[in-house]
């Protein structure tokens, strides 16, 4: 992943895409892991927002903008497409936390409020 994120300006990957505008082959693997180090990075997809529909038309913009620094989707693939697979990930990365750390807080005593 590390190769990804240290891509020379202007160098980018080239995904191919089905019919339907599904990534395929070994590119859309590489677009797919990339895709959950940004939901999994919280400067980038902050997770202190309960929901994905609240976060900001900036943070939306500036994932696309990531992606499409790093990929080249030659227009088949929709942006819409690409937010909501993050969207995802970073709904199962919040369980995921939640599922290990929510009981612990709770045993500590700290309020939901405080958790959020």
């Amino acid at each position: 992943m590390k190769d990804i994120w240290n891509l020379q300006p202007g160098t980018r990957i080239v995904v191919e895409a089905n019919q339907y505008g599904q990534p395929i082959g070994k590119e859309a693997s590489k677009l797919v892991e990339f895709l959950g180090t940004i939901a999994r990075t919280g400067s980038i997809c902050p997770l202190n927002t309960k929901h994905w529909k609240h976060l900001s038309k900036y943070v939306l913009e500036n994932i696309l903008r990531i992606v499409h620094e790093k990929f080249d989707l030659q227009g088949k693939v929709k942006d819409s497409d690409i937010l909501s697979h993050v969207g995802k990930l970073r709904k199962e990365f919040k369980s995921t936390l939640k599922t290990r750390y929510y009981k612990e807080m709770v045993q500590e005593g700290l309020l939901i409020e405080e958790i959020y």
